[in-house]
């Protein structure tokens, strides 16, 4: 299986990610459910500092692609 997840998120100024959700299926639940997941367990240091104490809605695609080696 291939494809692209668009995920969609919110990163607090404290740097955990909030309303994580898909916002373009790549066609295979296993694949968004994957993405959404390891999504779900990221936290983004010093992100204060560069947010200046603000939420920001962002999007992430996350590719899945094989590869012939």
């Amino acid at each position: 299986w291939e494809g692209q997840v668009i995920l969609g998120f919110s990163l607090q100024a404290d740097g955990h990610l909030e309303k994580i959700h898909i916002a373009r299926s790549s066609g295979y639940h296993v694949l968004d459910e994957s993405a959404r997941d390891a999504l779900g367990r990221v936290t983004v240091a010093d992100a204060g500092q560069w947010l200046d104490g603000r939420a920001i809605d962002m999007q992430l695609p996350v590719i899945y692609r094989l590869l012939d080696r």
